[in-house]
């Protein structure tokens, strides 16, 4: 009986959460609206003092929608970048209107303009090459000759209708010279393209001089007797020797591919 009467022990109670409890009545807890929310950072609000900043290390600070517009400062930068674009366009225009007018420029620089007549272009060719040269006519005003340069020339400036055009190759013993036509229009291009062909000259002297030679420009050609190759056109030619007292000098015209035979009287130099 008294083994019927003993006490049982009790299981240890589960916990009711009494903590977890009170948390939610504390979140809960309150007049029943929604949660203040946190505080914003320090960082997120921009002070004049920060903004003034920004702008001088090149930030930008986010505009809201309650700054104020700055118009008069977006229509100084939009006039700034028209300015921009005009002298752009204005110095591209420059630069084509220089290369276009390059040959004009070239020849009022480099003295190659007159007091009067009708300027003409040369395009030249040559063979072989040669030196272009320009020969105003005696009765023009303030100008003198003009060497254009070597062959071949392009529309290049510096030549009046009237003008001589003068070819030389000094070493080839070529010169030739043509006309411009007084018919020819201002700013007409006028083209010379020559190709000199060789013609043939055999010199004989009166009386016979057999050691004489024959000169062209300071050139020995060859000997008095000996067929020697011209090229074409009008030549200044010299005879020298040691029986010669002086030098004899004559001219020939020579023609492409031809053969001329000539005789010059070199009595009144022969030494006595």
């Amino acid at each position: 009986t008294a083994a019927a009467l003993e006490p049982v022990a009790s299981s240890p109670r589960r916990r009711t959460g009494t903590a977890s409890s009170a948390a939610v009545r504390r979140r809960t807890s309150g007049s029943g609206g929604m949660p203040e929310a946190p505080p914003r950072r320090a960082s997120q609000v921009a002070t004049p003092a920060a903004k003034a900043g920004g702008a001088r290390s090149g930030v930008v600070p986010k505009a809201s929608e309650d700054d104020p517009v700055d118009i008069t400062g977006l229509r100084r930068a939009q006039q700034s970048r028209f300015k921009s674009a005009v002298l752009a366009v204005a110095a591209v225009a420059l630069v084509v209107l220089i290369f276009v007018m390059r040959d004009q420029l070239t020849g009022l620089f480099s003295g190659r303009g007159s007091h009067d007549g009708v300027p003409v272009r040369l395009t030249v060719s040559s063979n072989p090459r040669t030196r272009v040269r320009v020969l105003p006519p005696p009765k023009a005003r303030g100008r003198e000759v003009i060497d254009l340069g070597d062959t071949p020339l392009d529309k290049v400036t510096g030549a009046y209708v009237g003008d001589t055009i003068e070819l030389v190759n000094p070493d080839r013993g070529i010169r030739y010279d043509q006309l411009v036509d007084p018919s020819r229009l201002a700013n007409e291009n006028v083209v010379i393209d020559k190709t000199f062909r060789e013609g043939t000259l055999k010199v004989r002297t009166k009386p016979l001089l057999k050691t004489a030679t024959v000169w062209m420009d300071g050139i020995q050609l060859g000997k008095v007797g000996v067929p020697i190759k011209i090229f074409e056109g009008a030549h200044k030619i010299e005879l020298r020797g040691d029986t010669l007292t002086q030098t004899v000098d004559f001219e020939v015209k020579l023609g492409p591919n031809e053969v001329k035979d000539l005789e010059v009287d070199v009595s009144a130099a022969v030494m006595k």
